[in-house]
């Protein structure tokens, strides 16, 4: 029987198996930093 893969797995994804379950190898991928601007520092922040 031919099994379908997931969407994660269609775009590159992997994954690890851990025990019986299996766990996707994530990344984070660091962002560029760009200088916020004049209206960046003018919007009021939000209250947590």
């Amino acid at each position: 029987m031919k099994t379908q893969k997931s969407f994660f797995e269609q775009n590159g994804g992997t994954y690890t198996q851990v025990g019986d379950v299996l766990l996707p190898n994530l990344s984070i991928v660091e962002a560029e930093q760009r200088p916020i601007g004049k209206y960046g520092r003018m919007r009021p922040r939000a209250k947590a």
